[in-house]
């Protein structure tokens, strides 16, 4: 519960404020601004989403109730398939077993499959919001999925280094669309990610930190991300001690100190 709570109350809130900066202003984002942006919100959406998801299991784990691991370390996934083998596990279940194996799955051919994975891509889309940017960000993920697939056949293999990479960098652009109010403002932030960079990468910041303060935290939890290993996944050895009792009561207090500001759930919209 600790470890969940200081996810979302430290690590998520605090990267809100740059979050909302840049996409609120899609249209003057430079190079630096816009990555910026997109990173601080694939980080942000999985702290808050991952902590609260490790409170519930938590407080299920006090009641003696055993709730299912909705996250298992998805930004280290390898391949788009396997991210969505780690990202929103109970959805990702739900669909499968309800909507994706009832259509057909995998048993009537490459064809339909390709098919039952786009419909249930855009049904997940739909899912979390009636808006042309949540169909987009769903219609996208069932293209790199039936891309993946497709790749497989060619049994081409790539360093695991590259593959982690390329999968990160698809989910980062997706998450752009996800977050933008509008179609438009999404393509725009992508399209300044993509452009080069201007002479001097501070220049024409508009985010409440200076950027190196704010690269700086992003690199933290890009390592974070991409080499520790899942709580749920390190507390599987867990022995209660000194060591566990302290560093608990440390992220507990750190948590509850930054408490003294309004904070929401960015996953409760869903």
């Amino acid at each position: 519960f600790s470890i969940g709570l200081f996810k979302k109350v430290v690590i998520a809130d605090s990267l809100s404020p740059w979050v909302q900066a840049v996409f609120s202003a899609a249209d003057a984002a430079g190079f630096w601004e816009a990555w910026a942006g997109a990173l601080s919100y694939t980080f942000q959406l999985y702290f808050d989403f991952s902590g609260y998801s490790e409170m519930a299991i938590a407080l299920g784990l006090m009641l003696n109730l055993r709730f299912p691991r909705n996250f298992n370390s998805p930004y280290q996934a390898a391949s788009m398939i396997d991210f969505w083998r780690r990202w929103h596990m109970t959805l990702g279940g739900w669909v499968k077993n309800y909507l994706y194996i009832p259509l057909g799955g995998n048993r009537h051919g490459d064809l339909r499959k390709m098919r039952n994975l786009l419909v249930s891509m855009l049904l997940i889309g739909l899912w979390h919001g009636a808006g042309w940017t949540f169909v987009l960000w769903g219609a996208l993920h069932g293209v790199l999925l039936v891309i993946n697939h497709q790749w497989r056949r060619l049994q081409i293999a790539l360093p695991q280094g590259l593959c982690r990479g390329i999968t990160f960098l698809c989910v980062v652009a997706c998450w752009v669309f996800f977050r933008a109010d509008t179609v438009g403002n999404g393509a725009m932030l992508l399209q300044a990610m993509v452009s080069v960079p201007g002479n001097s990468p501070t220049a024409a910041w508009n985010i409440p930190a200076a950027p190196a303060e704010v690269w700086s935290v992003l690199l933290v939890l890009l390592g974070i991300t991409a080499l520790v290993k899942n709580p749920l996944v390190l507390l599987q050895g867990f022995r209660p001690g000194w060591r566990w009792l302290m560093l608990s009561l440390l992220l507990m207090g750190i948590s509850l100190y930054s408490l003294s500001h309004v904070s929401d759930f960015l996953y409760f919209q869903f």
